[in-house]
Parts: structure tokens; sequence; C-alpha cells
């Protein structure tokens, strides 16, 4: 029975192995075959500054992002900037999208002369704006090329309320009031501030990726959490600003989303197991018939 029992493991444990191992190698090496974008990983970040979007040790910006005026503050947070970064080894963002939220507001035109201008930290780049339903969906095209694979850019945009409501909320809305709400907090009910942490009603995000010889995909839409601001700052929004002295931090908000593949070299990985197994399937089968002419 001992006997039986060795034969089975010496038979079974290498060449099971192996063959899986090849099983594995021959499909990871196949996939690429299928022509189809997979590595489409992007994070955004959102803020009233763009110097917010700078490295911590940028001393100067985070001197003037800690000293600004509360009324500079309060209009730049009706223009934030956005900061996209493709976290893709290998694709191009040709295009990005985003929803309004809140549907009584809209993205404008008037401060720029278009929909979403260059930032100054990200110069060099091109892109191109437009809008559909009716200013409830910002359209920002990514020219000559697209956005690069581990490249950033900032552009700014502005948020309008809609002429129905234009008596009866502030003109120059926060954005972290429309695209998203702050806390979970809905500051444009008929009834006052509602309480509803729900992203249902937020911003999407919508990228498309693009490849040379590769049909484009889209990654999304992916929603703004209702970021919570729990320092008591969360009440300087819209026309109710800080006074000097008062604690209002700049802030950025962060998202992310997409998919990545496997590492190429995960497929060399495997490979190379089959191969460092091979002597040990020949040392086995080797034993096996030692054994068996016993």
């Amino acid at each position: 029975m001992s006997c039986k029992h060795r034969i089975r493991t010496l038979r079974n444990t290498p060449l099971a192995a192996a063959l899986l191992l090849a099983f594995m190698a021959i499909a990871m090496c196949a996939a690429p075959a299928r022509a189809v974008i997979t590595d489409t990983d992007w994070s955004l970040k959102i803020s009233e500054r763009e110097k917010a979007f700078r490295p911590a040790t940028d001393v100067m910006a985070m001197k003037a992002l800690m000293w600004d005026m509360p009324f500079s503050r309060m209009a730049a947070r009706n223009v934030p900037f956005l900061c996209l970064t493709n976290e893709s080894e290998t694709a191009s963002i040709s295009q990005f999208k985003m929803t309004i939220g809140d549907e009584q507001f809209n993205f404008g035109n008037s401060i720029f002369g278009s929909y979403a201008r260059l930032g100054k930290d990200t110069p060099g780049l091109s892109i191109g704006s437009s809008i559909q339903d009716g200013g409830n969906t910002l359209i920002v095209d990514f020219l000559n090329g697209g956005l690069a694979p581990g490249a950033t850019i900032n552009f700014q945009i502005d948020l309008d309320v809609d002429a129905a409501f234009a008596g009866a909320f502030y003109k120059h809305p926060d954005y972290r009031t429309v695209l998203f709400d702050m806390n979970g907090d809905n500051y444009y009910e008929d009834a006052g501030i509602l309480h509803d942490p729900d992203s249902s009603d937020n911003a999407r995000i919508t990228l498309t990726f693009a490849m040379s010889g590769m049909p484009s995909v889209s990654t999304g839409p992916t929603p703004f959490s209702d970021y919570a601001v729990v320092d008591g700052s969360a009440r300087y929004v819209n026309a109710n600003i800080a006074r000097y002295g008062d604690s209002d931090p700049i802030r950025d908000f962060i998202l992310g989303g997409g998919a990545r593949v496997p590492e190429p070299a995960s497929v060399a990985l495997a490979l190379f197991g089959l191969v460092a197994l091979l002597p040990q399937v020949t040392r086995y089968r080797r034993t096996h018939k030692v054994i068996a002419q016993r």
C-alpha cells in the first residue's frame, strides 16, 4: 500500500504542476491576441486651487493656499480645477466626460469663452471642450494623440445656475454642493438643507481610452463620493464666507477608477516555473520507473 501511494505521488505531483503552469502560460500568451484595451487605470483630483495639486514640499504654493482672501476663495469654488492622471501603462485617454450632478445647474462658458480651460501647471497640452444635454454633460477632448500613459493634465471648469432657478440659488455655486453633496448635505431642497448621503445625484466621470490598432473603450461612469469635511469649515459655502482668520483650508478631493491587466512579466514567470519543473518531472519519472521494476 505504501509503495502504491509513493508511486502515485511521484507520478502525479510534479507532472500535474507542470501541466497547470503550461496551461496558464498558454492562456496568458494568447490573451493579447484579442486586441482589447484592458489597462484603463486613472485618478482624478478636484480643488478650488490648482496649487493644491502640487506636492506639500512646495512651500511657496502652500503659503499661497493658506493666506488667500475669503472672498477670493468663495469665487474660486465656483470655477474649480480638475487634475486628471492617466495611470494606464499602455493606452492614452482621448476623452473625458462628466455629468453635472445636480441638474438645477449646468456647465458654462461665459467666463473662459470655453467650457474647459487648460491649467497653468500643465502647459504644452491641447484640449477641446463642448457640452451635451443642455449643459448637463461636459466633454473634454484631449487633442494631438490624447493624454499619454503616465501623464497628468489640469483644467478648469465653470458652474452656472440654470435659468429656471436664477433667482432661487446663489449665482456662483460652490462645486462641493453641485458636483457632490459635501457631508451628504443637499443645499438646494425646497425645505432647506437635506441630509441624504447618496451618490446617485453626484457628478459621474466616464473616460475613453485609445490605442493604435485597437478599438477605443470607455470606463465608468464613476460617481464622486459625498466627501466628509468634519472640521466645521463645511458651513462656508456659496455666499456664506469665512471671516479672515477662520479655519477654512483648501482641500482636494480624490476619485479613481478603471482596471489593469496582469504584468507582462507574469507570463515570463509562469514559463520560467515550467522550465524549472522539467528536471524534477524527469527525475521523478526515472524514480517511478526504478520503483516499478522492483
